[in-house]
């Protein structure tokens, strides 16, 4: 269980909450005001003020809700101490770790491109995020927003190695290995060139020298001037061969 003290229950007890909320809002979406507490179920009065847990938005009473924790990983200053309910008080130490590192990387990541290394780091996160029930809801829909986000930047560029296609479709199947990409394929084995021989032997192919009629239903006379044109290539992604190749957006 992280940091956790308990607080008084006073009703004149002073929170810093909705001051630090209007200055930097969190991740946390609050419950509407209802007129009971969501945990007990014990009706709110003059005297029995409703409250909000910073750490799961849960309409709350001073009873079930007598502790105060740093919460940095859902937006809040690190310095600032928030109400927190029972539950969420009970929270371990490797799931508040786990928050921390899943909100260092939407912070970082909210309108700016991140590199692979960084998205490989996050694939382990959303791994782990997964695994972990006790995870807060709110900060892992953000934390999958995010990771989408990032991953279609990533395959939106313009110019992208070979390597790193390969490296791009690697992680959407650590993260996703049940979800299938619509617009990146996986990418197939580069293709290589053929060799000199075969292309002279393609050059020497010429119906005018074997003595044969050249039948016009296949063939097509370039002008003098013209270079010769590679065969089509099939719609594949290049190998290291070539320098750049564009990658599509996926559909996500």
């Amino acid at each position: 269980m992280g940091a956790v003290s308990r607080s008084s229950s006073t009703p004149g007890r002073r929170f810093n909450d909705h001051a630090q909320s209007a200055s930097r809002p969190s991740l946390i979406t609050w419950e509407g005001r209802g007129p009971a507490c969501s945990h007990c179920g014990a009706v709110f009065t003059l005297l029995f003020r409703r409250h909000h847990c910073r750490a799961c938005g849960h309409t709350v009473c001073s009873t079930c809700s007598p502790y105060t924790e740093y919460l940095p990983q859902f937006g809040f200053h690190a310095d600032v101490p928030q109400r927190v309910c029972t539950r969420c008080a009970i929270r371990s130490v490797n799931t508040s770790a786990l928050e921390r590192d899943a909100f260092a990387f939407v912070d970082i990541s909210d309108g700016v491109a991140v590199d692979l290394d960084t998205l490989d780091q996050a694939t382990g996160t959303l791994i782990d995020i997964q695994s972990d029930a006790a995870f807060n809801a709110h900060l892992m829909n953000h934390f999958t927003t995010c990771f989408r986000s990032a991953f279609a930047q990533a395959a939106g560029q313009v110019i992208i190695k070979y390597e790193e296609h390969v490296r791009l479709y690697n992680i959407w199947k650590r993260a996703h290995p049940h979800v299938e990409l619509s617009a990146v394929s996986e990418p197939p084995a580069p293709p290589t060139e053929p060799p000199p021989s075969a292309r002279r032997a393609k050059q020497n192919r010429s119906p005018m020298r074997s003595g044969k009629s050249a039948e016009p239903r296949h063939v097509t006379f370039a002008h003098e001037d013209d270079e010769e044109k590679p065969a089509p290539q099939p719609d594949t992604v290049p190998g290291p061969s070539d320098t750049t190749t564009k990658l599509v957006v996926p559909v996500i």
